[in-house]
């Protein structure tokens, strides 16, 4: 990339399955292997490398910023794709995921458990909606769709929580992981800090069992029909 003066770089890998760039130990229901990650790819040092480790090396050491593609448009082992429903029978091998095991439900139901109020619980809910349009930026997003109904701190907390996240993965992006740190001295800093190490951090938990999405939905009621600023 260096030699033909490139400006950036980016990983890219897209498979119906999933975990790809990464090592990984997740088997099948039958305790096989999980087939579609670099441990098993015998090419890369002998299914011992790690992609993502070196590929972030590399391109530190030729000082070229470097990024991933990753999507989800369709998982076979989930048997889940382009924001359906699964199909009623799992094929052999499939895990059969429901709607209700997806990220944003486990960080609502993870807040709901935390005894989050009903405005934190639907901001878990919503706070990473603005993806919809924009990964880069959507928690400002997001905190622009749910100005007009949540108090200024959970405002602030949805606009800035990527930062507040990206304690656990800056560092891979050539980013400082202490980001959140700017806004330590800020009132909302102990809720942010809350909706992302208690309850967005930890919802990427396969066998966890999240909350119908219509388990929210008089939450939801609740919050978008008492707005608490002119729109």
């Amino acid at each position: 990339a260096s030699a033909v003066g490139a400006g950036y770089t980016l990983l890219v890998a897209s498979h119906c399955a999933g975990v790809l760039q990464w090592q990984s130990n997740v088997t099948l229901p039958d305790g096989s292997p999980y087939p579609y990650t670099v441990a098993q790819a015998a090419a890369w040092k002998n299914g011992k490398g790690d992609v993502v480790a070196d590929y972030v090396a590399s391109s530190r050491a030729a000082g070229i910023p470097f990024g991933f593609y990753l999507t989800w448009n369709y998982n076979y082992l989930f048997n889940k794709g382009n924001g359906a429903p699964p199909k009623p029978a799992a094929a052999p091998g499939q895990l059969n995921i429901t709607e209700a095991d997806y990220y944003t439900l486990m960080t609502a139901t993870l807040a709901r458990q935390d005894g989050a109020t009903t405005e934190e619980v639907v901001a878990a809910l919503c706070h990473d909606i603005g993806k919809l349009m924009s990964i880069p930026n959507h928690g400002a997003i997001a905190a622009e769709i749910l100005k007009p109904y949540v108090s200024d701190d959970l405002y602030h907390t949805i606009k800035w929580h990527q930062d507040f996240q990206g304690k656990y993965y800056y560092e891979y992006l050539g980013k400082s992981g202490d980001a959140r740190d700017r806004f330590r001295d800020e009132p909302w800093f102990a809720t942010a800090e809350n909706l992302v190490d208690r309850w967005d951090a930890p919802a990427f938990d396969p066998g966890f069992k999240a909350d119908s999405l219509e388990s929210f939905e008089a939450d939801v009621i609740e919050v978008f029909s008492k707005p608490k600023r002119a729109m």
